[in-house]
């Protein structure tokens, strides 16, 4: 299963983060990736250190992470509006 993850999260360039998932992931930044860990960890490390991060919040100061960009989210513009109509053309 880690395996099938990792293939599927390799290509991701950018992760797109809320404070809380990121204070999970964060995880990820110190694991041990040295021979004693399992190669699907060492892998999911690698890949997920090798990635940019942008953490939407208002109440996270700083990264402790690198490659880590912190947004403290300004107002949401909208792209357009979605109706039915136009769903089904």
């Amino acid at each position: 299963m880690h395996a099938f993850v990792n293939e599927l999260e390799s290509p991701v360039g950018t992760y797109l983060y809320g404070r809380r998932m990121y204070d999970t992931m964060v995880f990820w930044e110190t694991v041990d990736t040295g021979p004693s860990q399992e190669p699907v960890m060492r892998d999911f490390a690698t890949i997920w250190r090798a990635a940019e991060k942008v953490v939407y919040s208002r109440t996270l100061g700083e990264a402790s992470s690198a490659r880590t960009r912190i947004d403290g989210i300004s107002t949401p513009t909208r792209c357009g509006t979605w109706s039915p109509r136009r769903a089904a053309t």
